[in-house]
């Protein structure tokens, strides 16, 4: 049996919500407000025989690091912890106004997006970690890459040059600032052109740029292409950086703490299980994106690691505070939640 966390619906003003999937169209996601939305502070993460699943709406984009989301709705992890999920696809711009307006209870974003809408005074807050960096720079999922006879050689050789980005002061792009100041490069020496992920290949191989920031599994086939690694993208980052991660609206939180905490017990769990053994996600990545099993294989995977750190939400606040995008009204630790 289950049962409907009803959300609390807020106004977003001059922002649009609802979304599209790459490959599923418009995507519809209906939820019943008028039910009860609360849940016994007494109640047990662990399930009863006799008890009923939490529905949930959570939203998430078809990007390799949104795998664990699916490996616990396949092996039952949600449901052993008494929820319900239903995974909606969203883009990433639709995420947090999806959220705040109630039409999902918990998102896959980033924690710079997470800190910018926070400086921006919108009412979400990270619950759980969903990707990690991963303790070996060359695993990472996002690569730095030049064509096979650039002259380019290192990250110094970059002043001067065009790098594309997936989006300006996005997290791979913040990521890469960090990189260059870790290896005393001006990041404003650097240009940089937003292109597609997707772009990028062709982009690099025609000329149009001369290094591209490229998310897996671009990176790879920029590689299959003859593409040389110059630096990883998560270079001059701690391990312990807040990366993707599940956000949810205040008020839902506020009002249902025991459903967060079921739903932050459940992607601990299937994070530390990955954490030991990646296979799960290698094999759900074909499910839900349009990446082959043969190249779900060798793509990189970054790390999987449960729960947050407070000093790694500090290096993402020094990186925004630098860009200008966020000012010292910011509170860190009121951008993610702790059970």
């Amino acid at each position: 049996m289950r049962r409907m966390i009803g959300l609390v619906v807020l106004s977003l003003t001059a922002a649009s919500c609802g979304g599209g999937a790459p490959e599923s169209g418009e995507t519809s996601v209906t939820v019943d407000s008028t039910t009860a939305a609360t849940v016994s502070e007494e109640t047990e993460t662990d399930v009863q025989p006799d008890e009923e699943l939490i529905e949930l709406q959570v939203g998430y984009i078809a990007v390799s690091s949104a795998a664990p989301l699916f490996v616990a709705e396949q092996s039952g992890i949600f449901e052993s912890h008494g929820l319900a999920v239903t995974l909606v696809p969203l883009e990433p711009p639709s995420m947090i106004p999806s959220a705040v307006a109630g039409d999902i209870h918990f998102g896959f974003l980033n924690a710079p997006a997470v800190l910018i809408a926070r400086q921006n005074n919108l009412p979400v807050k990270a619950v759980a970690s969903i990707s990690a960096i991963g303790d070996d720079p060359a695993d990472y999922f996002i690569q730095l890459l030049v064509p096979e006879d650039s002259d380019i050689e290192e990250p110094q050789d970059l002043v001067g040059r065009t790098v594309a980005v997936a989006g300006l002061f996005q997290l791979p792009h913040l990521g890469l600032i960090a990189g260059l100041q870790h290896h005393n490069v001006d990041p404003d020496s650097v240009e940089y052109l937003e292109m597609p992920f997707p772009n990028m290949p062709e982009g690099l191989a025609s000329g149009d740029v001369d290094a591209v920031l490229a998310a897996e599994p671009f990176a790879t086939l920029v590689e299959d292409a003859g593409g040389r690694i110059i630096m990883s993208g998560s270079e001059g980052q701690p391990t312990n950086i807040a990366q993707s991660v599940m956000l949810a609206e205040e008020s839902f939180i506020a009002e249902n703490s025991d459903v967060v905490d079921r739903f932050v017990a459940a992607i601990d769990e299937v994070m530390a299980n990955l954490e030991a053994d990646q296979s799960p996600v290698r094999e759900v990545i074909p499910t839900y994106t349009q990446i082959s099993p043969e190249l779900a294989d060798r793509i990189r995977l970054g790390g999987h690691s449960p729960g947050f750190e407070a000093a790694g939400w500090e290096v993402w606040v020094d990186i925004l505070s630098q860009a200008d995008l966020v000012d010292d009204s910011l509170v860190v630790e009121d951008a993610f939640y702790t059970p």
